[in-house]
């Protein structure tokens, strides 16, 4: 039987195809307050899919040590010693079934399971930052927008 689908490219040029792939996709945002006190420490927990990669991305607004656990399907963000009051964003990314649009562009796998619309937030364009093995330019020393 011959396979069918679609290729989707991005404005950069990855290319992504069906059917026989499933994007990585932004399944929740949620913000933690994180206060400048001694000992204050914040916690964010996200479930995602059993069976199904996750990444979190994290972006905070003052310094803060940051540490990651995965335990069954459940991924905690610990945010350790913040040296201010600030804010932290965090990003989960994963693979999941998409709700179907009204309207719009929407694909489903072999399975019958929805896995785009045009309303899905795709991790696409990953760029890499700093210097691996150069403190000053990696890890919790990277200070960078774009």
């Amino acid at each position: 039987m011959a396979q069918y689908g679609g290729l989707l490219t991005t404005t950069s040029g990855e290319v992504w195809v069906t059917a026989n792939s499933s994007p990585i996709a932004l399944q929740a945002r949620k913000t933690a307050a994180l206060q400048g006190t001694s000992g204050f420490n914040t916690r964010v927990t996200h479930t995602f899919p059993s069976g199904q990669p996750v990444v979190a991305f994290v972006h905070c607004t003052v310094e803060v040590e940051i540490t990651q656990t995965v335990s069954g399907n459940t991924i905690t963000i610990d945010f350790l010693r913040p040296n201010a009051t600030g804010t932290a964003y965090v990003y989960f990314f994963t693979i999941f079934p998409q709700t179907k649009p009204d309207y719009g562009m929407a694909v489903w796998d072999a399975s019958g399971t929805l896995i785009l619309t045009h309303e899905t937030r795709t991790l696409v364009d990953v760029v890499t930052i700093g210097t691996a093995g150069v403190d000053a330019s990696s890890g919790y020393n990277i200070n960078t927008t774009s």
